[in-house]
Order: C-alpha cells, then sequence, then structure tokens
C-alpha cells in the first residue's frame, strides 16, 4: 500500500537507478558494460529531475489558473498567462471527424485535415473560450504536460517545449454530458519558480486537436447504496487507518447461485470474512444469505487465501463454489456444502485468482490458481521489477477427475508460469483447435501465452506470437473485437504521463543492452493484441484504436454495454488513496 507520491517516486528510480536489473545483461558496442554501470549519467538526472520538478510547477500553478480562468470565459484572466509577442496556430474547424456511437456523439477537428491559423493572443484566447462554448455547467477541469524538454540552445536555456492536454468537463444547456480535449503543443519561457509562479510563461501554442464528447445520458450509473452493497463489514481504506490498508482486501464472483434468473454475488475478503449476497427481485436490493446458506459466518483463514468463483465442477448443472480456501457444492441452489476433503484442493500463500476452462477437453471444468510470492521471501532477495523470473510463485493447475477430487498438474503440464509475480489470466482460443489455450498476465517479467498442445501439456508460445511485452500487467481480458473468430487480447499496465515524460529524455545507449527496452515496459499502457496472422503472429493496435493511456490499469473486461452486438471494453484504471476527495495514484 502507497501513498499518491510513492508510485510517482517509484518510475523516477526506475529510469534514473536501474544498476541491479543490469545483471547478467551482454555487453555490446553501443551500450554500457554491466560491471561499469551504476545509474544514469549525472546530466541526464539533473536533466529529468528539472524537468519533472517544472512539469509539477506549471500544471500547480499555471494549469490549474489557467482552467479556472476558461471555465468562467474570463479572457482577462488567462490574459495573463501569453507573452507579450505570443503567437497562436488554431485549426479552422472545418470537415471535423465526427462518430456517433450509443448514446455518445464524438466530433473531432485535427490539424492533420484542416489548415492552420496564426493568431495572436486575444483571438487564441478566444478560440479556447468558444472550444466550451457548449458547457453551460462545468465539473471538471484539467492541464496535463505530456511531454516537456528544455532547449538545447544556451542562449535559450529559459525555453521549454511542452506537449500539453487541456480537458474540461461539465453539463450543456439540453443537460447533456460533455467533455472536451485540446492536444497542443507550446513553447514556454521561464527562469525559475518565481517566474512559473507569476504566471506569463507561454510565448507560442499550437493546437494539434480538438475532441467533443457529447452523451444524452449516462451509460451507467452507480447504484452500490440503493442495492443494499455499501454496508458489507469489509474493511475500508479511507476509514480504517492507515496501519490497516492493505492493497487487496476481497475477491468476488458472479453467479445464478439459486437459478432465479437473476444474479448473486460471492465475497471472501483477506481478514478471513465471506458473504453470500442474494438478490431479491422484490426489494430489488441484495440479501444477505451466507449463514441461511450454508457459509460460516466469520472464517480466519491459516492461508490468507481469499479466492472466490463459481464453477459447475461436477457436472449437476448448478454452480458451485470455491470460496476462501473451501470448495462448496450447490446443493439444489438451496444450501452449499463443503466438498470431502476439499477436493483435493489445497492452496498456497495468498492467491491472486483464479479462471476456470475444460483445458483436457474432458467435459469436466479445470481451475487454474494465480499466485505472486511465497509466503516466506529471503531477504536477501533482491525486490522484484522488470524481468523478475525468480521472486514469484509458482501457478496452480487443478485437474478436475470427475470423482469430485481435483489433482494438481502444473508442472507435469508445463503451466506453471515460472517463477512470476502473476496477477490475472484467461482462457482463450488463440488458434483453430478446441483446446483453451491460456494467457498469463505477470505484475513484473513479460506475460506469457500458453498453447494448449492437446495431449495436457502446453507450449510457452510468447516469443513467437508477439505478445509477452517487459510490463507491469495487473489484468487481461479476451474478446474477438472485429467478428474474424479469433479473440484479440486486451492486457490492463501500468501507465503514467511522467513514465512517458522521463523517458523521452533516455535512449537505449544509457543503459546496458536490452535495460531501455524493459524500462519502456513500466509505462507501456495498456495493450491490445489483435491475431491477424495466419501463422499465430499478433499486431499491437492499443494506441491505433485509443485505448492505450488508462492509467494505473486493472482487470479490464469485453462486454456489449450498449447492446448493437459489438465488445465494448471497460478499463478500470486506479490505485490508493487516504481521502475521497483526493485522487488514486
Amino acid at each position: 500500500m502507497k501513498q499518491l507520491w510513492i508510485p510517482v517516486l517509484i518510475l523516477l528510480v526506475i529510469a534514473t537507478a536501474v544498476g541491479w536489473w543490469n545483471r547478467g545483461c551482454t555487453r555490446n558496442q553501443s551500450s554500457r558494460s554491466t560491471s561499469d554501470f551504476s545509474g544514469l549519467d549525472e546530466t541526464i538526472q539533473k536533466e529529468i529531475w528539472d524537468a519533472e520538478h517544472a512539469t509539477f510547477e506549471i500544471e500547480t500553478h499555471v494549469g490549474r489558473k489557467l482552467i479556472s480562468a476558461l471555465q468562467n470565459r474570463s479572457a482577462d484572466r488567462l490574459s495573463e498567462f501569453f507573452w507579450r509577442g505570443f503567437e497562436g496556430d488554431v485549426l479552422g474547424r472545418f470537415h471535423p471527424a465526427t462518430v456517433d456511437k450509443s448514446s455518445i456523439d464524438e466530433t473531432v477537428y485535427s490539424a492533420n485535415s484542416d489548415d492552420l491559423e496564426n493568431v495572436d493572443a486575444d483571438a487564441f484566447i478566444q478560440f479556447l473560450i468558444e472550444g466550451i462554448g457548449d458547457i453551460r455547467e462545468t465539473h471538471q477541469g484539467r492541464f496535463r504536460v505530456l511531454k516537456i524538454a528544455r532547449s538545447e540552445d544556451e542562449q535559450n536555456a529559459d525555453q521549454w517545449q511542452l506537449s500539453v492536454l487541456l480537458t474540461i468537463g461539465g453539463i450543456t444547456s439540453q443537460g447533456s454530458r460533455i467533455t472536451y480535449d485540446l492536444l497542443g503543443r507550446m513553447s514556454c519561457r521561464f527562469s525559475d519558480d518565481d517566474d512559473i509562479v507569476a504566471g506569463k510563461i507561454i510565448e507560442s501554442w499550437r493546437v494539434d486537436s480538438e475532441t467533443t464528447r457529447r452523451s444524452q445520458k449516462p451509460l451507467m450509473e452507480e447504484a452500490t447504496a440503493r442495492f443494499g452493497l455499501d454496508r458489507l463489514p469489509i474493511d475500508d481504506n479511507w476509514t480504517c487507518g492507515q496501519d490497516r490498508v492493505r492493497q487487496y482486501r476481497f475477491q468476488t464472483a458472479v453467479e445464478d447461485f439459486n437459478g432465479d434468473g437473476f444474479l448473486d454475488i460471492a465475497v471472501a475478503t483477506a481478514d478471513g470474512k465471506e458473504f453470500l449476497l442474494q438478490w431479491n427481485s422484490v426489494s430489488k436490493m441484495y440479501d444477505d444469505i451466507t449463514v441461511s446458506a450454508g457459509l460460516p459466518p466469520h472464517v480466519i483463514t491459516n492461508n490468507r487465501a481469499y479466492l472466490a468463483c463459481w464453477f459447475d465442477f461436477d457436472n449437476d448443472g448448478d454452480a458451485d463454489l470455491l470460496l476462501g480456501e473451501t470448495l462448496y457444492e450447490n446443493v439444489k441452489g438451496q444450501k452449499l456444502q463443503v466438498v470431502a476433503n476439499n477436493g483435493g484442493l489445497e492452496l498456497e500463500f495468498n492467491p491472486m485468482g483464479c479462471v476456470v476452462a475444460d483445458y483436457d477437453a474432458d467435459g469436466l471444468l479445470d481451475v487454474y490458481v494465480l499466485y505472486q510470492r511465497p509466503r516466506i521471501e529471503s531477504h536477501h532477495t533482491t525486490p522484484g521489477w522488470v524481468s523478475d523470473d525468480t521472486t514469484g510463485s509458482v501457478n496452480q493447475l487443478w485437474r478436475n477427475r470427475g470423482d469430485g477430487t481435483f489433482i494438481e498438474m502444473s508442472r507435469g503440464a508445463k503451466a506453471t508460469g515460472g517463477n512470476r509475480h502473476s496477477f490475472a489470466a484467461a482462457w482463450l482460443h488463440a488458434n483453430d483447435d478446441h483446446y483453451p489455450d491460456l494467457y498469463i498476465a505477470n505484475d513484473f517479467s513479460r506475460n506469457s501465452l500458453l498453447i494448449n498442445q492437446g495431449d495436457g501439456t502446453f507450449h510457452d508460445s510468447t516469443a513467437e506470437t508477439g505478445v509477452g511485452d517487459f510490463a507491469t500487467s495487473m489484468g487481461v481480458a479476451t474478446g474477438d473485437i472485429d467478428g474474424d473468430g479469433k479473440p484479440e487480447i486486451y492486457v490492463a499496465n501500468m501507465y503514467s504521463k511522467m513514465g512517458r515524460r522521463i523517458m523521452a529524455h533516455v535512449s537505449p545507449d544509457d543503459y546496458s543492452e536490452g535495460v531501455h527496452r524493459k524500462i519502456l515496459g513500466s509505462c507501456a499502457g495498456n495493450r491490445l493484441y489483435s491475431n491477424a496472422d495466419e501463422h499465430g503472429s499478433y499486431h499491437e493496435l492499443s494506441e491505433q484504436l485509443g485505448v492505450n493511456a488508462v492509467g494505473w490499469a486493472y482487470a479490464p473486461a469485453f462486454i456489449d454495454f450498449d447492446g448493437d452486438g459489438l465488445l465494448d471494453l471497460y478499463a478500470t484504471t486506479g490505485f490508493l488513496s487516504f481521502d475521497r476527495r483526493k485522487p488514486d495514484g
């Protein structure tokens, strides 16, 4: 568990002090050797720290005030940020690209298709104000620096080049929701923090694109309290005190437990509490039926395993439940009964989750359980990060024998995933046979695509398929988004604008061989792999399709939200905060 500043610090440390990553790297002519590498060149380090400090000062002392002035349509206040000789380049706002999708209308003006007009400060300010003209009530606004670099000309050492994104959101006069994004490049001049605080630093600003999105009604609405799910006795990181804050507090699984046509929820917590919540079609809320369904009211686990997974392991037509460390049989939708000897399942320390499929095509559902680290770690072990294949735990593949018991097969099946820190996995059909394949998303080291050989074993096809970036992955979803019968793979990775800014200041030559590519993975953003090759190779399309820069991403999902027959993508993001009024890391 980390406060907001810790993820920020991590990325700075990654770029400036990665010497320990380089053990075992080979030497080539364009790279430093491992033996003499102790960190980035001091000049580059200073460049990075100066740029990040300037970014913080600009976003804090210029960006916030500029957004406030724009929200209030105050031309006088906006003029305080521009030099007297300011030059701007604005779009002609002709021939926009438009998308009408479900309840969202998107309009994009791009410098690639429209002529730019050179304007002075007054005209540029009017351009900004006109851009948000349809917003009656502004609910949000943000000014973000995407890239920043100081001029290399010593005579212009006070000049900085920035790539910036300005966002304003709110409500139109018709009550529609609306957001306005302006992407552009600007030149600023300042010698120190006092100049930035004073505000008048922008000497030029080129607009590259404008995007306006309107929605007549929300596609989804927050309904936790209305459904009675806000009162569960589960510790809340915002209220439990920092000494009890946890990064992973519970797991959930959803299924129609009693066959009434409504989905029910099973919850297992890291504190040992377990819940079964049944939908009440009369009250339109969830009832806690934990005890009446046969689950213990409170469990303290020795293993701190808190899995939650519904699956019909005995093929009787109803969903059974793996909750915490215990396997339960569903008895006609009325009770959950403990399976004798737990069906042979023996879980290791703190599983991150599990995924279910009939991997050997024998008609019985099998379970793959994911782990990050063993219970006891050596104090002499180097902390894991990029390309760590040694400090994690192997995963488990439990084969269903069909007699109410399971047997662990991961090593024999070549499906352990290695000693990596696995976070999530998904079964999919990556090829044309009827055996399910497995994609494993790892928090450290590369991800893996294991192709089912049909003989009870898997082959690691990551390298030849091109789906194993060095990234900090925390989720994966698969689905056929283009209707070609082949599923795409969407991987949730850590992404930050700061990470991208930092990496713009370094190159492969600043590190030992291969290290730069691995560090790029720590701010890669989400990945979307499309299997468009008859030989099984994938193409990476996340930036092309606009699904890359999600944030500190977890647990994505493909689902048809608007009922048009096409899969949509839900991509969650966030880390930890200690105040509901402040954002996550």
